[in-house]
C-alpha cells in the first residue's frame, strides 16, 4: 500500500500535477492525440490516469 505517496515520498497528486505541467509546457496539447502511461501496474503510477485526462494505460 502506498498511502498516497510515490516511491520517492512525494504526494501522488502533487507528482501528477507536475507531470501534467511538464507535458503542457513542452507539447502543444491541442495537437497531442494520445498520451501513453507505461508501467508495471503500481497503484501510484496508475493513479496518474485519474489526474491527467485521456491517458492510455499500457502494462509492461
Amino acid at each position: 500500500m502506498n498511502n498516497g505517496y510515490t516511491s520517492y515520498g512525494e504526494e501522488n497528486a502533487e507528482f501528477w500535477d507536475e507531470v501534467y505541467e511538464y507535458i503542457n509546457n513542452h507539447y502543444d496539447l491541442d495537437k497531442v492525440k494520445k498520451v501513453y502511461l507505461s508501467s508495471d501496474g503500481g497503484s501510484w503510477i496508475k493513479s496518474g490516469m485519474k489526474r491527467i485526462a485521456g491517458i492510455t494505460y499500457v502494462l509492461v
